[in-house]
């Protein structure tokens, strides 16, 4: 969900050579597309921010109760449920996350990833229209997944997949029979 931003002018790039943001008017309607190819397992680049103490639209989970804003034009990758890049934040050093392709993407293509794969609970939700076969409808954090759709996406980061298991462990709040 990128915050909307219809006037490029004061906007200064911070990986031109990786990306573009594709500014379009309305709410959360930019995007962030590949300014070149990407081969899939590729390290597209590292996912810089600074810790917060509270989450927004701009800030992603790294653990448990922990969440960084992003500094960077990441911040403007939408959502997908099938995503085409993954934010991989799953070591415990920052040095080590970065985004990676999960399938080959063509430069002009938006730049996507699975939201829930980072976000337990998220701030602001919003109904997905990635219209994918495998898409869950609203997006709101892998809280309202079940267990066996986030571990068909491939990628899910540690900290959600402890998570999830540890929900599942106390409670049954979980309904794979959710309409969506």
């Amino acid at each position: 969900m990128s915050e909307p931003k219809t006037d490029p002018a004061p906007y200064n790039p911070s990986h031109p050579d990786l990306f573009k943001v594709h500014f379009q008017e309305g709410d959360y309607s930019s995007s962030l597309r590949a300014a070149r190819s990407f081969k899939a397992g590729e390290n597209i680049c590292h996912i810089g921010g600074y810790p917060v103490t509270s989450k927004t639209w701009r800030t992603v989970q790294s653990g448990i109760e922990s969440h960084f804003e992003l500094d960077s034009d990441l911040v403007y990758v939408n959502h997908s449920c099938e995503p085409n890049v993954i934010f991989d934040i799953s070591s415990e050093n920052k040095e080590d996350w970065n985004v990676r392709a999960a399938r080959d993407i063509s430069e002009g293509t938006p730049l996507e990833y699975f939201y829930p794969s980072t976000e337990w609970d998220m701030d602001r939700k919003f109904i997905c229209n990635c219209k994918t076969k495998t898409c869950i409808g609203k997006v709101e954090g892998a809280r309202y997944v079940t267990i066996k759709e986030l571990e068909a996406r491939g990628f899910i980061n540690r900290h959600i997949i402890g998570l999830a298991y540890s929900q599942d462990a106390m409670d049954n709040t979980r309904d794979p029979l959710r309409i969506r």
